[in-house]
């Protein structure tokens, strides 16, 4: 509803079931998944126990944590809400401009959408970047030794590189940077 104080959480009909991404057994949980040794979905009400008993008969399945689905949102690169960015952002610098109705005549979020239009740009862009070597959450990004930016999610791949997401100023967008210790950032396209 319109200004109302709403807060969602997960509920006991809610799980969060991670496996291999080319299972077939499991109708309601088949996805063209990325080739990855995770992949996630949501399930509808009333099918956690009918998944939980079907996943038992398979071979080397184990229970996801709520860390295994951090490290796959964070090497995919999807910003997360109160971590990689917060209600002070505009749904623009956060890749979530498409989530506004635009098409009414009054919108929630119209402000917003106008101070992007007027600027041509938003004033800071989440992005996600790759490391060499591990990162750690908070750490300045910077570009021709100025901050322009800052870590906000890291997770260490299987290789021992770091998989990160964070943000960076406009005018930064498209610099070559790196983490303030000098670890160069590549970056990457969210999945």
């Amino acid at each position: 509803m319109l200004s109302s104080d709403v807060e969602l959480s997960p509920g006991p009909d809610l799980a969060i079931v991670v496996v291999p991404g080319d299972i077939a057994s499991v109708q309601f949980m088949a996805w063209p998944g990325p080739d990855d040794r995770i992949g996630h979905t949501l399930m509808a009400r009333g099918e956690v126990e009918p998944a939980r008993e079907a996943l038992r008969g398979g071979r080397g399945i184990v229970e996801a944590t709520r860390t295994d689905a951090e490290v796959f949102r964070i090497r995919r690169g999807v910003p997360r809400f109160g971590v990689d960015f917060g209600d002070d952002w505009l749904p623009a610098e956060a890749g979530l401009d498409d989530l506004v109705d635009t098409t009414k005549g009054c919108f929630l979020g119209q402000e917003s959408v106008a101070k992007v239009r007027n600027l041509g740009h938003p004033p800071r862009v989440i992005q996600s970047f790759a490391a060499s070597d591990p990162l750690t959450p908070m750490a300045p990004i910077v570009a021709d030794g100025e901050r322009v930016g800052r870590i906000t999610s890291v997770a260490l791949n299987d290789d021992g590189s770091t998989a990160c997401i964070g943000w960076v100023r406009w005018d930064a967008r498209d610099a070559q940077v790196a983490a303030e210790n000098g670890l160069l950032l590549t970056r990457r396209s969210a999945a």
